[in-house]
């Protein structure tokens, strides 16, 4: 039984006296007064409730309970160095986790994909977890604290306490099958596809979207003709609009990745595409700071899509275990 505590410090005092088998040696290794040393040994000793050395004419030597202590006292004292060393790297910024959603659609742009392998390459032992979901999804989970921050789209500005930055402007173009009338056209008017059967997003899960290009064809003088709705995913609106089965209102950007599909400017269609990287300004951490600027310096250095080079970040020093 223990009738005190034991502290780091007499650990600290205990495996050296250990490695020595000598407390004179010890003492001056550690640059204290060997009586006080002695003094320590033995209140260790008694907190313990073992003996830990036996005392010799010429030095100290470790009891089978010493030796037994001398090993859990080095893992204790390695652990406690490890641990210092992580909270340093935790607070850092070189150490934790980010929970992260993203849009369905953001990890075709190159910019994403820049700012990931940017971060994960400066910051490797930064863990994600991430969230497929849609824009709005994203914004009430971020509210919430339940996403540190998400590649989300925004055509209007985020409720308190969220902020962002703009990673991406994009325009939208009327997306239309290899086979319909339009497909050659270089560009088309907003009111000329007043007539045509549009293809339309989930509006329970994309209502700002919907809102904004209802009220573009609104100021062009037409309701769309909507004749099949509540998509969820661009992959299965492309599929839709190669088909013929109608037209839609998809980023102009999709060109960059040679889709079955023809993308025509619409001329009059006055409605970008923002992809933010939103995050709540009152929740921060060090390492989600870091993968902020990360996302700002890429999106600075990018232009058509392609990702300049950013600047280093300091090396990570792994902690010994």
């Amino acid at each position: 039984m223990t009738s005190g505590l034991v502290n780091l410090r007499n650990i600290n005092h205990f495996v050296v006296v250990a490695e020595e088998e000598n407390l004179h040696r010890a003492a001056e290794r550690l640059r204290i007064a060997q009586p006080a040393l002695t003094r320590q040994i033995k209140l260790l000793e008694q907190n313990i409730g073992a003996l830990l050395f036996e005392r010799l004419p010429r030095g100290l030597r470790l009891t089978a309970a010493g030796r037994s202590y001398l090993q859990d006292a080095r893992n204790v004292l390695a652990m406690s160095l490890a641990a210092s060393r992580r909270a340093k790297l935790v607070d850092e910024g070189f150490l934790g986790s980010i929970k992260l959603g993203f849009h369905e659609v953001a990890h075709r742009y190159l910019v994403f994909k820049a700012i990931m392998a940017e971060f994960m390459a400066q910051y490797p032992e930064v863990q994600f977890e991430f969230r497929t979901l849609s824009s709005q999804e994203q914004i009430d989970a971020l509210i919430r604290d339940e996403l540190d921050t998400g590649f989300l789209y925004s055509w209007k500005p985020l409720p308190p306490p969220l902020a962002s930055v703009v990673v991406r402007t994009d325009s939208y173009a009327v997306a239309v099958s290899a086979q319909h009338l339009f497909a050659q056209r270089a560009s088309i008017s907003l009111g000329e596809l007043a007539d045509q059967p549009f293809l339309w997003v989930d509006r329970s899960r994309n209502l700002a979207q919907s809102n904004v290009l209802i009220a573009a064809c609104a100021r062009a003088g037409f309701v769309p003709r909507i004749v099949h709705d509540g998509i969820v995913s661009e992959a299965s609106m492309l599929s839709l609009v190669s088909v013929g089965a109608g037209i839609a209102f998809l980023p102009l950007s999709l060109q960059e990745t040679n889709p079955p599909i023809a993308l025509i400017p619409v001329d009059g269609l006055d409605v970008d595409v923002e992809l933010h990287l939103a995050y709540r300004e009152d929740a921060r951490s060090a390492a989600l700071d870091h993968f902020i600027g990360c996302a700002r310096s890429v999106a600075a250095g990018t232009a058509g899509g392609q990702a300049k080079a950013v600047p280093d970040y300091p090396a990570l020093e792994k902690a010994p275990v």
